[in-house]
């Protein structure tokens, strides 16, 4: 079993650092189905 950290950032106007972690998990539940996947948002602070 694999465990993934994806850390986005926000794309600025298009996507929310949320939104891009559900299709990063998309994406990895395809290819590695029994993945443990942990979302951390972050954030550049100005």
């Amino acid at each position: 079993m694999k465990s993934v950290l994806p850390a986005p950032d926000s794309f600025k106007g298009t996507l929310t650092a949320e939104e891009i972690c559900g299709i990063e998990s998309t994406v990895i539940r395809r290819h590695v189905p029994d993945a443990v996947i942990r979302c951390v948002s972050m954030a550049g602070g100005g």
